[in-house]
């Protein structure tokens, strides 16, 4: 079943749509609940994230093997972001909840049932289709070093997509069921599992070459792990297996339907940024003669992955937390037809992200080096490797917070059936980039890449916003564009101070001790001084952000 619209919403439905201040408080106060779960796991799973990150660098270096793995683990990656929980799940969420709320538990389950066959026998009949194609290459003796070694990786990793992607699909049943804990808990079951890994081949007398490889199988069976740990909470809400999709055919053709565009709109980021990672591949310098003169030098694409891990730091712990949490719930006031609340609940997602992502854009771009050293300078991973990694970071970090704005207001969109106009947006973002990349990569090489990104997705983010007559209307009143402008002062004295301390203090980047003082510092004078300009010139409206009950106007 197919959400209404929701442009077309007289003063009638807005009556209509009116809830009690006892009900408003309760979806707030369960959104920041759950808003608190996520994100407290999504840090935890952050920051072993970058331990892991940090152990493959030093393993490894910014060189030809981690650039040929980076690019093969995109793979997976994209799949679980598109197929799991990013296109697919945005589609199934509406329709399950407006089943369950329309026709009860039971045709949600036979829903849910059909979707997860459907794509697990589509995602496995893909996998083993590459896998084919893989192991025929491979054999066929055809393939340089640099060449064989991305398939022979990407062969290795290809089965973790199917598993991943089953995995996502039953996250969105839980997350849809208001259950939220397991589907954020799974990158934490795989981080640890690959941190030991690491720990473990680390020990043995491995070639380099196996051991990546040794890395590789070990994440495709972390997924078998990932999708077991759900089956139990799955049965806790009292799903059950049901294949009669008969009294759901509707709501099946309107996933179909809606895939497609949804898949393409939702993918352009992660498109973008596997672009980004494949040029630089093929850009880069051969196994035999890495120091070979090229366009990108060699570890650009390990760089690029670097990059994009951590920016999407304070992207995945918060706006990636409140978006999970929010959708479920904008999802319901679409299918109730209470636009009202809808867009409450819109403005404060984007409020609670930009409250955090502006700020942290600035300090990553202001920080990249002292960063990236602390975190990557050990082994392998020399100071040429952070020069280049830094330099990527800046650049993706220019636009943190349009990557967190652009994930909210996509789900607006969505959560309302309408997916067309995300999708005609990413399409001038994909010919933007392309074209960036083209002028930028030249003159800057990897750096350039990552900058192409980041632009086009500010470009993307203004111009879903300037659409008229959509889910947003009237979140961005004049009192958001106050509230962007203190916020803006605030980073802008923060970004200052921040800068003094570093200069100023002369502290030596890098992993060490003194490495750690050169972020900490500067980290907690920045924190100290945004907190005190908020203080002064926000405090009303984000005491109101974070606890108030009543709804803003839109």
């Amino acid at each position: 079943m197919n959400a209404a619209p929701a442009e077309p919403v007289s003063h009638r439905d807005e009556g209509a749509a009116e809830i009690s201040d006892d009900a408003n408080a309760a979806r707030r106060n369960s959104m920041l609940s759950g808003f608190g779960l996520v994100s407290g796991l999504t840090l935890v799973s952050r920051v072993l994230g970058l331990v892991r990150d940090a152990a493959m660098a030093a393993a490894f270096g910014n060189g030809p093997l981690l650039d040929a793995f980076t690019i093969a683990f995109r793979i997976p990656n994209l799949a679980r972001r598109l197929f799991g929980e990013g296109a697919l799940a945005a589609v199934f969420i509406p329709r399950f909840v407006s089943t369950r709320e329309s026709h009860g538990t039971e045709d949600a389950w036979k829903l849910g049932t059909a979707v997860l066959l459907k794509t697990g026998l589509f995602l496995g009949g893909v996998v083993v289709a590459f896998e084919f194609l893989l192991v025929g290459a491979i054999l066929s003796g055809w393939l340089g070093p640099k060449s064989e070694l991305l398939l022979t990786l990407t062969a290795v990793l290809l089965p973790y997509l199917w598993l991943i992607c089953l995995s996502a699909q039953v996250a969105a049943i839980l997350q849809a069921s208001d259950r939220f804990f397991w589907p954020a808990a799974l990158p934490v079951v795989l981080n640890v599992v690959w941190v030991a890994a690491l720990a473990i081949v680390g020990a043995v007398a491995l070639s380099k070459e196996a051991a990546i490889t040794t890395i590789a199988a070990v994440i495709s069976v972390t997924g078998v792990l990932q999708l077991g740990l759900l089956i139990r909470p799955l049965h806790r809400i009292g799903f059950r297996l049901d294949f009669d999709s008969t009294p759901v055919r509707s709501a099946l053709a309107a996933i179909r339907t809606s895939l497609v565009p949804t898949l393409l709109g939702l993918s352009i980021t992660q498109l973008n940024t596997l672009a980004d990672g494949l040029i630089a591949w093929g850009l880069t310098p051969s196994i035999d003669d890495p120091n070979a003169t090229s366009l990108v030098a060699a570890g650009g694409a390990a760089a690029l992955y670097f990059g994009q891990r951590l920016y999407q730091f304070p992207l995945g712990v918060f706006a990636v937390a409140i978006g999970t949490v929010l959708y479920p719930q904008i999802s319901k006031h679409a299918t109730d037809r209470n636009f009202a609340a809808m867009r409450s609940d819109l403005t404060r997602g984007m409020r609670l992200v930009l409250l955090v992502t502006l700020p942290a854009s600035v300090g990553l771009i202001v920080l990249a080096e002292p960063i990236t050293a602390l975190l990557f300078e050990r082994g392998e991973f020399g100071q040429r490797d952070v020069l280049q990694t830094s330099r990527v970071v800046a650049a993706y970090a220019i636009a943190v917070w349009a990557y967190a704005l652009l994930l909210i207001a996509q789900r607006g969109f969505y959560a309302t059936g309408n997916e067309r106009a995300p999708l005609r947006v990413g399409l001038v973002a994909v010919f933007l980039n392309l074209i960036l990349n083209a002028g930028l990569v030249i003159p800057l090489g990897e750096t350039g890449l990552a900058l192409a990104t980041a632009v086009t997705a500010i470009m993307q983010f203004l111009l879903l916003a300037s659409i008229p007559g959509t889910p947003l209307r009237g979140v961005f009143d004049r009192s958001f564009v106050a509230f962007i402008a203190r916020i803006a002062v605030a980073t802008v004295v923060m970004a200052v101070a921040c800068r003094i301390v570093v200069v100023t203090a002369g502290f030596q980047s890098g992993g060490n001790a003194e490495g750690f003082v050169a972020v900490a510092i500067p980290m907690l004078t920045a924190i100290v001084a945004y907190a005190g300009v908020l203080g002064v010139i926000a405090r009303r409206d984000v005491l109101a952000l974070l606890t108030s009950t009543r709804r803003p106007r839109g």
